[in-house]
Order: structure tokens, then sequence, then C-alpha cells
């Protein structure tokens, strides 16, 4: 399959340079990142070109339905890893090493809250010690106007479960916490969306 012929979101084109951006500024430049829900893997297939020495590891819970194993192979990049197969509400698979850092894009409103906790149990299993996870996309802050647009798309993920949508930065960070991730930092990003940084305590 051609790249141009691969699923992709136009979306992830949008936003894939500003988000490396603040990636960059906290990120050595030697070091292994995961990416949980990979999806198209058009980020982390972004990612590797322009950061040669950053080993990125794609993984998600179904590999083929959105051409991540054929845009991953076809980029033919040798830090851009095979993806694994990973779904958070499930077992790790077995002999995973952990990682420095851990990015997820649009996660917490697309993924219904009851698998949060797994989610996030899984993210502290998955990084070393003093390891951190950027989380991107929208989130609701009690200092922050929600932009309506925002509350309209959380609106219609509700309707196709109500256990889905935008969530409050405090029941994010409250879930992270008893994972022994704490709150870093809040990054303001384009389109109202935001990167949430954590770290795991060690």
């Amino acid at each position: 399959m051609k790249p141009e012929e691969l699923p992709a979101s136009p979306a992830a084109d949008r936003n894939k340079s500003f988000i490396l951006e603040e990636l960059k500024k906290r990120i050595p430049e030697l070091t292994r990142l995961i990416e949980i829900a990979s999806g198209t893997g058009q980020h982390a297939q972004f990612f590797a070109e322009n950061c040669p020495q950053w080993e990125i590891q794609t993984s998600d819970r179904e590999l083929e339905s959105m051409g991540l194993k054929k845009r991953v192979a076809g980029a033919g990049l040798e830090n851009l890893l095979t993806p694994i197969e990973v779904d958070v509400t499930e077992e790790l698979p077995e002999g995973l090493k952990t990682f420095d850092f851990l990015y997820a894009a649009n996660c917490m409103h697309i993924m219904p809250w009851s698998a949060a906790p797994h989610f996030f149990e899984k993210v502290q299993r998955l990084l070393v010690p003093g390891g951190q996870a950027f989380l991107y996309g929208p989130f609701e802050f009690d200092d922050i106007t929600t932009a309506p647009s925002n509350l309209d798309f959380s609106a219609s993920l509700k309707l196709r479960d109500p256990d889905m949508g935008l969530r409050h930065f405090n029941q994010v960070s409250d879930e992270a916490a008893k994972n022994s991730l704490r709150f870093q930092e809040r990054v303001s990003m384009p389109a109202n969306n935001f990167i949430l940084t954590f770290k795991k305590d060690g």
C-alpha cells in the first residue's frame, strides 16, 4: 500500500509539528519512548523522522484497521519499531521493556472512563522510575473556559457512550496519582488542546 493510500487523520497532520516542538523541549536527544494508541501512526512516524535518536515503540489495541503496521513497515525507519498490540484493559505483552517517556494523544475522552484506572496502571508499569508521560488532547479546567466546540464534541461522544466524553483535569490527575504519577505541567496547544505532563515517582 502506498503512503497516500494509508488511512490518515487530517487533524494529526495539522497538530504534529506543534506537539513535537513541545516534546523536544522536554525530551533529551537520546531516549526510548512508547506511544499508546498510535492509531494511524502519523505522529510516531513524524517524530521518528525528525528525531532519529529517539527509539519509538508504537502500539495499539488493533494494528491492522488504521494501517499502523503498514505505515511503520513502509516508513523504513530504524528508530520506529514494529508495532505491538497493547490493550490497556488487558495484560501487557510478556517481556516488554520499560521506557523513559510515554506519549498518548486523544485517549482520555475516547476511552470509557471505566478504562482509565487500567490505563494509568499500565502507564506506570511502562515507565522507568522518574519517567514522564505526556497526554495530549482536550481537557476541562476550573480556570479555563471550555471551548464550545469541545463541549459539542463531548456531547456527541456521550451520545455514543455515556462513559465517553471530555475529562476534567482533576479527574485525570487524581487517577494518575493513584498510580504514582504526579502532575508536572500543563501546556496550552492550538485548537483548544493541551499537553498534560506526569512524572512517575522514583
